[in-house]
């Protein structure tokens, strides 16, 4: 089965009777349907998928990467998109098109496809149109093509647009060590993100991009990233739980416990106790290497 007729076949079973039409031997599938929140595998191969919220939306998720889906705006998947993902209860009006098949309506050096939300009135009008015309089911193949490549050249454009921007806004090394070493000497008291920004001169909105884009975390998950990284050397070094807690600035042990797992994946005794076993099983792998003697 080659990659449209899974995607065919995906829609049609996750879907509330849907409306389905499939253009140039499934190169291009449209499809308007209502579908129940879901997680899986996601189907991409070649093709590139839009679709526009009509009615409902919520967090869409690809992998690490999240996005909020309201009315209106545009969902992007890129091709060869692969890992799992999750959407919400949503209406949708969508389009998938074999990137392969249609490249030639862009130039070769500007084929950058990103996976994204956006709200983008020449999209939704275009694929709007096209929808239009293949439910009337007119004889308008042109028509059909010369929209798809209206849609290839805007997404290119607006993908090459949020690289740039996301190369622009990102920290130096620099920075990022001057924020270490910063969080590291006030790990016990309760940092803002307000003063992080200023320490490197930046607005909080503009500052948070940027952690972000350098880092994959938020400021809230950096912080705690960083608090939990110490917590790990200093519980290494035999320090009691409760000891750690309150060098984090923890009053509450509990509290401590809880955010260490959330960040680690356990309790701060249980890897505690894994690091006593490694360390022995270390001394143990030491004392039994063979002793090499020299005369």
């Amino acid at each position: 089965m080659n990659t449209g007729s899974k995607i065919l076949a995906s829609l049609s079973e996750n879907a509330a009777l849907p409306s389905t039409v499939s253009v140039d031997d499934d190169s291009i599938i449209f499809m308007c349907s209502s579908f129940h929140a879901m997680t899986g595998e996601m189907i991409t191969g070649t093709y590139l998928k839009i679709a526009i919220c009509l009615n409902g939306g919520g967090i869409v998720k690809y992998g690490k990467l999240s996005w909020r889906w309201k009315q209106g705006e545009v969902l992007i998947t890129a091709p060869h998109e692969s890992g799992t993902f999750s959407s919400p209860d949503v209406k949708m009006l969508g389009i998938a098109i074999d990137t392969e098949r249609f490249c030639h309506f862009c130039q070769p050096e500007n084929q950058i496809y990103r996976s994204n939300v956006v709200e983008d009135e020449m999209i939704t009008s275009v694929i709007l149109a096209l929808w239009q015309c293949v439910q009337n089911e007119a004889k308008c193949s042109k028509f059909i093509h010369e929209g798809v490549a209206i849609i290839l050249k805007r997404i290119v454009e607006l993908s090459v647009n949020t690289f740039k921007t996301r190369q622009e806004l990102c920290l130096s090394h620099r920075q990022i060590n001057y924020l270490d070493n910063y969080i590291k000497k006030q790990v016990k008291n309760d940092i803002k993100t307000e003063q992080l920004a200023d320490l490197l001169g930046m607005g909080i909105r503009r500052f948070s991009k940027a952690l972000e884009n350098s880092t994959g975390l938020t400021p809230y998950k950096y912080l705690l990233k960083m608090k939990m990284g110490e917590a790990k050397q200093l519980l290494s070094k035999g320090f009691p739980v409760t000891h750690v807690a309150g060098k984090m600035g923890y009053s509450n042990p509990s509290k401590f416990s809880a955010a260490f797992s959330r960040m680690v994946g356990c309790t701060p005794t249980h890897w505690k106790n894994m690091q006593k076993v490694h360390s022995h099983k270390h001394l143990s792998d030491v004392h039994a290497l063979p002793v090499q003697r020299i005369n």
